[in-house]
């Protein structure tokens, strides 16, 4: 679909792409490492990549991508929203309680690949203090949603900011 704008980029003087199962062999050369190591590099030359960068944290359900065993496949998507562009998956073995897991684990891959993200935005299910300790710990700043499906957290949010709105 975007033949016209990619083929110069990616060197090539053809009228046609390649066709997708050439691609594909092409592809399965490189190691997983090696293409995000190469993709994050790329993502690194675009304009506005290394401004302050913020990125939105939310696992999806593949309904075509499936497992050895035949599961539909669950990733954690870190999208930035000033790129437009996604900038890693991350598989989530666990299905959703685990989205957070998995962000855990990937961070010190995300952040040396990207140094650039320094806010992270998330729903409710990331609002752990366990996630909250690494990106701290990492000079991340995060904004995580918080609704009545964590009453307790949301009582000790509203008790501990109840009088907010009195105070300068």
């Amino acid at each position: 679909d975007h033949w016209r704008s990619l083929k110069g980029p990616l060197g090539f003087t053809r009228k046609r792409p390649p066709h997708a199962t050439t691609i594909s062999r092409a592809l399965a050369r490189f190691s997983l490492e090696q293409f995000r190591d190469a993709f994050a590099r790329w993502v690194m030359t675009r304009p506005r990549a290394t401004e302050a960068v913020t990125v939105a944290v939310d696992g999806k359900t593949s309904k075509q991508g499936h497992d050895a065993h035949g599961d539909p496949v669950h990733m954690l998507n870190v999208f930035a929203h000033e790129l437009n562009l996604c900038l890693a998956q991350f598989p989530v073995t666990g299905g959703k309680p685990t989205e957070p897991q998995a962000l855990k684990d990937g961070l010190a891959e995300l952040l040396e690949h990207y140094p650039s993200i320094r806010l992270f935005t998330a729903d409710a299910l990331f609002t752990q203090r366990p996630l909250a300790r690494v990106l701290l710990e990492a000079d991340r700043d995060f904004l995580f949603a918080v609704k009545d499906n964590q009453p307790a957290l949301l009582e000790a949010i509203l008790t501990s900011l109840g009088d907010v709105a009195g105070r300068e």
